[in-house]
């Protein structure tokens, strides 16, 4: 979460209205999650909680196929998944940039 909401603050100007990263928390509750971000600061970052947090059943879940953390979804302006999986397989920085120019 932290390097989401720097590459958020570095690209502020060129993102703007272009690009916006969430978080989807898998908590059961919000408490602890709404207590991190807070204390983080984390406020260029949406998010959200899954509903009923890491549920093999979510009907989320398993419409992105999620299946661990943590976990990303690339899509491109026409809203076409361009990438999925773990962000360090993807150099989700470079690849938004790409999409944007």
């Amino acid at each position: 979460m932290a390097h989401n909401e720097s590459m958020l603050k570095t690209n502020e100007e060129k993102w703007r209205g272009k690009a916006t990263i969430v978080g989807l928390s898998l908590d059961d509750e919000s408490e602890g999650p709404i207590k991190r971000i807070t204390e983080k600061d984390w406020k260029r970052v949406q998010h959200y909680r899954f509903k009923n947090g890491w549920d093999e059943e979510n009907d989320d879940l398993k419409m992105f196929e999620i299946n661990g953390i943590p976990f990303v979804v690339l899509l491109d302006k026409k809203g076409k998944i361009v990438f999925k999986g773990h962000p360090s397989e993807c150099k989700l920085e470079e690849e938004i940039n790409r999409l944007i120019d």
